[in-house]
């Protein structure tokens, strides 16, 4: 019985039916997404060839697999670079087996990928088993013939060769290996630097063969003599004495900081490095001010060997140091509160450090100046959760500053600025509690917003959950204008449309509050993952299948034919039908209201909602339209358009293409050049079925639906 399952199972595979061919394509691409070893086991044993998908094949670690699919594969497809990109996936896997595969088809064991790593350009496959630390890999690469000394373009000396990977990542074995195979000793200043500091081993090994006279000092070796006291480290400057050793000390006295040697750090001011020497960019006190705990020790001993603590942005540089013994310390130290008092008491606010902000305050510093973004405490209402500890009451620190004279209603900084009530109705998780502490000391709900990335506290409660619908309601009670009082364009609508409250009596209350039932805004929308356009209330309801809110809105004025916006733009019908869960009801309802079928599309990335209907690949909405007149051949949008069998062809909808075919679709009439790129578009994403029904088309081999029979 499992054998006759098995060959009926195989006929299936092997039909030439077009439709069968197309769900074999989108059963494949799924079961490689899903990483399905199951489903794709059983497709290799019904001789199903996986010669189109290799790439997404091989991201999945199952030897086993990959060896069976690439027994069923040409090896001249294995050959090459092509072959050398996927050895480059294996290399970092440690998949040897796979590889010999590889390697006996021809694959390029020097081939140069484009690595998915944002920090460098390009790879081998011995670089990425180096950076993975694959030494079986890295011996089964070289002995194939990978060329030891191959260097990089557009890297650093770390990940110029695979001794300078090996190296960075602390890959010691490898390293040896590959030093032991003949690497090529390129060494720099700069390796030499960084293995002093991370691998004393490699480091050793670098310089073993380096000529004496080319020795330079660095951190590391004066890290290592002054963990042996104050003696061996004058020894070491007295011994070098003839070489700059200025900048390197400065540099170990910020990398003893850095790393909490603290007998090294006081052994290097003992000798005289100057305290105030900046190191890659910031100095001793910095490096302190960043450390989590024990940062006041070494704080005190810099001071105390004449640091200067007048470093701009200092006392907002950590959080961590910021207790009172160590702010005591500075500003007896002569440390400007004037200059860095401000951003410093937002710091400490925002940490909810309520001993240090009483210090600041007690100190003269201002408690309304701004920092950077934000007052004390409009920091302090954004730090304030008190969800997370069973609160029922604002913050320590919130209460004190009011209690301090903060101004609960000091206007928000340009950029990304809040009001404290903006702030509480924008933090999440949304708190009843401190909205409800702010609007009882007297906050406006209608304050001012930021020039840029601003937002009202009723555009941020609408963007909660339950009890953001409860603070809306709150803040209408309180006044809270439905219009952003600079005139600006509010989200409000567009917010309570994304959380589907229409139906609670909140959005018809804002709509006969006066809400712009026009108003244009960005918002995330999902196409291609997520992206953000601008959409009109309607447009974006439309595009969430949002009934309900659809008919509310044109209730009160709404425009079914707003124009859409120029970049990623859709009118309420376009969205509707490039909806990817394609509501009929929705397309129907639209035409009824008389949205225009053939509205332009947006001038970038636009769409007619034929073409949309044919990208999302509803085939109901395709044929709807097409009834109620939709031009199956019209013009796509100025920049990254399509047309309506090219989108459809591109995301491999068979169905959906024959019928644009049935429909007259003629492909590329404004280049003239039919299919041409229809069926570019298909092959790009290995839909070759459709690619195939193009061209039978192109060649008048087309029946009137050879889907059918």
């Amino acid at each position: 019985m499992e054998n006759e399952q098995s060959q009926s199972l195989f006929r299936f595979f092997q039909s030439d039916e077009p439709t069968i061919k197309a769900f074999l394509e989108a059963a494949i691409k799924t079961a490689i997404k899903s990483k399905d070893v199951t489903l794709l086991a059983t497709m290799l044993d019904a001789s199903v060839s996986f010669e189109h998908y290799l790439d997404g094949l091989f991201d999945i670690d199952d030897s086993q697999l990959l060896s069976r699919a690439l027994l069923q594969v040409p090896p001249l497809c294995l050959s090459g670079d092509a072959g050398g990109k996927l050895l480059f996936k294996l290399a970092g896997r440690g998949d040897i087996e796979t590889g010999k595969v590889l390697v006996s088809c021809g694959a390029n064991v020097n081939t140069v990928t484009i690595a998915p790593h944002p920090w460098y350009k390009t790879f081998t496959p011995l670089c990425n088993a180096a950076e993975m630390g694959k030494l079986g890999m890295v011996r089964f690469l070289l002995n194939s013939g990978a060329d030891i000394n191959l260097k990089l373009s557009n890297a650093d000396w770390k990940r110029q060769t695979a001794l300078g990977v090996a190296i960075s990542f602390d890959q010691i074995e490898i390293a040896e290996e590959l030093l032991s195979r003949g690497a090529a000793l390129a060494v720099s200043e700069p390796m030499l630097r960084w293995t002093s500091l991370h691998s004393r081993h490699l480091y050793g090994l670098l310089r073993k063969d380096m000529a004496e006279d080319d020795y330079r000092p660095n951190a590391g070796d004066i890290l290592v003599a002054a963990a042996q006291g104050q003696a061996a480290l004058s020894r070491y400057v007295q011994i070098h004495r003839h070489l700059a050793l200025t900048t390197v000390l400065e540099e170990a006295l910020c990398e003893a900081v850095s790393y909490e040697r603290f007998s090294e750090a006081a052994f290097l001011l003992g000798q005289g490095v100057n305290p105030n020497a900046v190191s890659q960019y910031r100095r001793p006190l910095q490096e302190a001010m960043c450390l989590e705990e024990g940062g006041s020790d070494y704080i005190r001993l810099l001071i105390q060997a004449g640091a200067d603590p007048n470093i701009p942005g200092l006392l907002s540089s950590g959080s961590g140091t910021m207790d009172v013994s160590t702010l005591s310390l500075l500003v007896a130290s002569g440390i400007d509160l004037q200059e860095q008092g401000p951003e410093a008491l937002v710091q400490a606010a925002s940490d909810e450090n309520i001993t240090a902000v009483k210090f600041l305050l007690d100190k003269g510093v201002d408690i309304n100046a701004p920092g950077r973004k934000f007052t004390a405490l409009q920091a302090a209402v954004l730090s304030d959760k008190p969800q997370y500890d069973n609160r029922d009451c604002a913050s320590d620190t919130v209460r004190y500053l009011i209690r301090r004279g903060a101004d609960i209603n000091a206007p928000p900084l340009p950029d990304g600025g809040r009001t404290a009530l903006q702030a509480a109705c924008v933090e999440r998780p949304l708190s009843t509690v401190v909205v409800d502490f702010l609007l009882d000391k007297g906050a406006q709900v209608n304050g001012p917003v930021a020039s840029r990335n601003g937002i009202t506290a009723l555009e941020g409660a609408a963007l909660a959950g339950k009890d953001g619908r409860q603070i809306c309601e709150k803040l209408l009670d309180y006044g809270a204008s439905v219009q952003r009082p600079d005139g600006g364009p509010s989200h409000l609508l567009h917010n309570l449309i994304g959380r589907d409250w229409q139906g609670t009596g909140l959005f018809t209350r804002v709509l006969e509050k006066g809400a712009l039932v026009s108003e244009m805004a960005k918002v995330l929308i999902p196409v291609h993952g997520f992206h953000y356009a601008a959409r009109t209330p309607i447009q974006y309801a439309a595009e969430l299948g949002n009934l309900d809110a659809v008919k509310l809105l044109l209730g009160h004025g709404a425009d079914v034919n707003e124009p859409a916006s120029h970049d990623w733009g859709r009118t309420a019908l376009q969205a509707a039908a490039a909806y990817k869960s394609g509501d009929s009801n929705m397309v129907e309802f639209l035409i009824a209201k008389g949205a225009a079928v053939n509205a332009e599309p947006a001038m970038i990335c636009g769409i007619t909602a034929l073409q949309g209907a044919a990208i999302s690949g509803n085939i109901k909405i395709a044929t709807m339209l097409l009834g109620h007149g939709a031009d199956v051949n019209a013009e796509p949008a100025l920049e990254k358009g399509r047309y309506a069998i090219e989108g459809a062809a591109e995301h491999g909808r068979l169905d959906m293409v024959q019928l644009l075919l049935n429909a007259g679709a003629k492909g590329d009439l404004e280049r003239g050049t039919g299919f041409k790129r229809a069926i570019a578009f298909a092959e790009a994403e290995n839909h070759l079925v459709v690619a195939n029904l193009l061209r039978a088309a192109e060649e008048g081999r087309v029946t009137e639906n050879p889907l059918e029979g």
